[in-house]
């Protein structure tokens, strides 16, 4: 057997790799992201350089060290999820739009109006009239087959979709899943997407819905889709 020295093997230091944490601070009046510079963290005061409004911060800065739990959030009525391997289906029962109300319950009055000047001997309010009936019939109809009205929620590898069905003049919605950084909800049941963009980070709505529960439901199935953490924004609502 060799006496010779064994060469001493050197070991590259190997440094404790944290998590990286880190929120963005955003102003409640308009949205916009906080840069640091206007950031007070001593005082927990921030200024906003886009609208010039002053707010404080300091709830953000106690959750950031104290996270709550979140707790897991049972399907509500008027929501169905499909799922097949990676891609998710919603299909969340249509809200009433304005011009649906509008055409439901005003439209008759304005038709009985309408013919009745039109009866005292107005020949032109022949055509207001027939269209307000037409309005009213056709929004008195989709109220009653309300049940088979959705609105369609597509996930995949590549994009969030958004379509109503039947459409009603409501614009279809697609977002990069990439481009996706939170979701939240604020006053109002309204649900916001924070997307990445080339000019920066921009909050936008996806849609209202009807009740909170509704609202929670879909954030957190939305966000356990897309594997994105839950974290506090600027403006949301409170868990």
């Amino acid at each position: 057997m060799s006496n010779e020295p064994l060469a001493e093997l050197k070991l590259k230091e190997l440094r404790p790799e944290f998590p990286k944490v880190f929120r963005n601070i955003c102003c409640p009046s308009c949205d916009n992201d906080v840069k640091a510079n206007d950031l007070n963290i001593q005082d927990k005061i921030a200024k906003c350089s886009s609208c010039h409004v002053v707010f404080p911060f300091y709830e953000e800065i106690n959750d950031f060290f104290n996270p709550k739990p979140t707790r897991e959030i049972a399907r509500p009525e008027g929501i169905e999820v499909y799922q097949f391997k990676n891609e998710m289906d919603i299909a969340i029962k249509q809200p009433m739009t304005p011009l649906e109300g509008l055409g439901a319950f005003l439209g008759p009055l304005f038709a009985v109006m309408f013919f009745g000047i039109y009866a005292s001997g107005n020949s032109f309010m022949l055509f207001p009239s027939i269209a307000c009936l037409l309005i009213s019939i056709y929004s008195i109809y989709l109220m009653v087959n309300r049940s088979n009205h959705f609105i369609n929620i597509n996930i995949n590898s590549k994009e969030l979709s958004l379509q109503w069905l039947p459409k009603k003049m409501m614009p279809n919605k697609t977002f990069n899943v990439d481009e996706i950084d939170q979701v939240y909800i604020k006053q109002g049941h309204f649900i916001y997407l924070i997307v990445n963009t080339a000019e920066g980070q921009k909050h936008v709505k996806l849609l209202t819905l009807t009740s909170l529960p509704k609202a929670s439901y879909l954030e957190q199935e939305i966000e356990r889709q897309l594997g994105i953490k839950d974290r506090v924004v600027q403006g949301e609502i409170p868990k």
